[in-house]
């Protein structure tokens, strides 16, 4: 990860919001909730890469935007509980000034992605008073920029959710796709339980928001004793 410089110039953030939601749920069977939002920021504080090393906080003159969240879980047996959710950001800088940058996506900050899971659970599986855990996730994030590019020059697909944007390669940190598998097991009347868990199970490249390459399969166990 990149160390942070300070910013002494740093101006305060100050923002008109409007956010509409709505929920609906069966118990033990299904939700489902969602939201949108509008947003418009004026001095929007952006953490921002300085060179190979260093960030920093600076301040983003005005951004306008709206979006939509949504989650979803679904009970597909008393066992197993199927989720989904997705968030969708149109946030543009406004009033640059610039042909080049005015209404340009918010640099550094994914505009869409999404999760899905399968999760069950089960008791007394080898012997009474036991409790498994096994999950499955998925994650996924669409392209986004290094640098603020011309609208002009964006994906045309759907909500630039297909296709690819029209500018040198090294300014786009690429769509990801990650796995996760999990597996936990509790005893009966243990004080401790078990824990294992794969992440990035085939091993794809992911990127933080400054295109820098994070680690990709691991493995770990996790033990929690109860005193």
């Amino acid at each position: 990860g990149h160390l942070k410089l300070s910013n002494f110039d740093l101006e305060p953030e100050r923002s008109f919001n409007v956010n509409l939601g709505y929920k609906i749920n069966q118990p033990d069977k299904w939700s489902i909730e969602i939201n949108g939002f509008y947003r418009h920021t004026n001095h929007l504080i952006l953490l921002m890469p300085i060179n190979l090393i260093y960030s920093q906080n600076q301040n983003v003159d005005e951004v306008q935007g709206h979006g939509v969240d949504a989650d979803l879980g679904v009970f597909l047996t008393p066992w197993l509980q199927a989720t989904g959710n997705f968030t969708y950001q149109n946030l543009r800088l406004k009033n640059t000034g610039y042909s080049a940058t005015e209404g340009a996506r918010l640099k550094n900050t994914p505009y869409f992605f999404a999760n899905a899971g399968l999760h069950g659970n089960w008791h007394n599986f080898l012997k009474k008073a036991d409790h498994i855990t096994a999950y499955w996730l998925f994650g996924y994030v669409r392209e986004y920029y290094l640098s603020y590019i011309p609208k002009s020059v964006e994906p045309d697909g759907f909500l630039g959710l297909f296709g690819k944007a029209r500018i040198d390669a090294r300014n786009i940190i690429p769509d990801q796709q990650v796995h996760t598998l999990g597996l936990g097991y509790e005893p009966a009347h243990a004080p401790f339980k078990v824990g294992l868990e794969v992440k990035d199970l085939f091993n794809t490249r992911i990127f933080d928001q400054f295109k820098i390459q994070n680690p990709g399969r691991s493995f770990s166990i996790k033990v929690s004793y109860s005193l």
